[in-house]
């Protein structure tokens, strides 16, 4: 059996008006997003030809960029316990939080990467501690694990910080860790209690902070040391991609150059051969386009020249001819004829060996001078 489908919305080319060819793949929307996001809070690419430090900055801003997002998003489930737990310093916290993570944004994006991640390292850390500081009732051993949040600026540091900042935020945590159970505690502590937290927190504290500082900078330097290497390879491929540029180029110049040798040698042996009519066809791109124009105005001049010189000879003719013709005359010897060459002496003979005048010929061969 056979259904008409006209009028559905299937057709060959899919689901037509159904809303689905509206909808775009899920990556797409969120590169449109971190691009975005790039824009309003990591500086602009550096030129291929940037140094590697201006490279680096770009790097370490764009993934400051990346945290600083993820602090702004992490904030956000803190807000409720913030408004409507017992702690009322959290509330406060977290204000300040966003105001030193909007502008840590602000110094990335002009591209004070260390100043922007100082701000938020530090504000999440005295956050933290804040929060720490503030337990209702002081620090008991149930409360122990909140120090484990310590380690959130630190791995924050490492990753937005230079590498050595890592082993200053550990210490300051580590202080905090001891200054806190043994000044924070709550009233009602007995003293083993207080003992088991400060060798079982602040030192097992203390440890942790010091593994992620060790392991945060060797990371960091490892990082650094292949992000390098990896700038030095691409900078010796550039140079040798570069240098075959200016080999290929080299080689078309001399290619250019021995074929514009052999039309300059080309064009002055015709030339010594007697056609002055020659020139070098070269073009204004060559490279011995200066020589070549100078060369075609020197046979031009000389074309122009020897076109002067048998003029002048011709002329030289025509007056020593007038002459004999003249002394002919004077002397009474037979006529003789004076032909016309075309220069300048033809007006002088026309005048003085007048028909009515004289009786001589004139031969009117040649076209009268102009």
């Amino acid at each position: 059996m056979q259904r008409n489908f006209e009028g559905s919305n299937f057709d060959q080319g899919g689901f037509q008006g159904s809303g689905l060819r509206g909808i775009e793949p899920t990556a797409s929307i969120w590169t449109r997003l971190v691009r975005r996001w790039y824009r309003l809070a990591a500086p602009a690419d550096p030129p291929p030809t940037a140094p590697f430090e201006a490279r680096d900055i770009v790097r370490r801003a764009r993934l400051a960029s990346v945290i600083i997002f993820i602090v702004l998003i992490g904030n956000i489930p803190s807000l409720p316990p913030a408004l409507t737990g017992p702690n009322k310093i959290l509330l406060p916290v977290l204000g300040v939080q966003l105001v030193a993570t909007i502008l840590a944004a602000v110094f990335n994006k002009r591209g004070r990467v260390t100043l922007g991640g100082l701000l938020v390292v530090l504000s999440l850390a005295i956050g933290m501690m804040a929060n720490i500081a503030t337990t209702p009732g002081g620090i008991t051993v149930q409360a122990i694990p909140l120090f484990a949040i310590l380690s959130i600026p630190e791995i924050v540091a490492a990753a937005m910080l230079p590498a050595f900042w890592v082993f200053i935020i550990a210490a300051i945590n580590i202080a905090f860790s001891f200054f806190a159970i043994s000044n924070m505690h709550a009233p009602n502590l007995s003293t083993q209690d207080l003992t088991f937290a400060i060798q079982d927190g602040a030192f097992l504290t203390a440890t942790v902070q010091i593994v992620i500082a060790g392991v945060s900078f060797l990371w960091n330097m490892s990082l650094s040391r292949a992000l390098r290497e990896k700038d030095q390879a691409e900078e010796i491929s550039r140079l040798e991609r570069d240098l075959s540029e200016q080999s290929m180029e080299l080689v078309r110049q001399k290619e250019q150059l021995e074929q514009s040798i052999g039309l300059i040698i080309q064009t002055q042996s015709r030339v010594a051969n007697g056609d002055l009519n020659a020139r070098v066809p070269l073009t204004q791109d060559n490279v011995l386009w200066s020589v070549a124009g100078t060369l075609n105005n020197l046979i031009s001049r000389l074309q122009r020249l020897r076109t002067v010189e048998h003029e002048l000879e011709l002329t030289k003719t025509s007056a020593n001819n007038l002459v004999t013709v003249l002394r002919s005359s004077k002397m009474g010897m037979s006529r003789m004829r004076y032909q016309r060459s075309g220069t300048v002496v033809d007006p002088i003979a026309a005048e003085v060996l007048s028909p009515n005048d004289t009786g001589y010929l004139l031969d009117n061969s040649m076209p009268p001078y102009r």
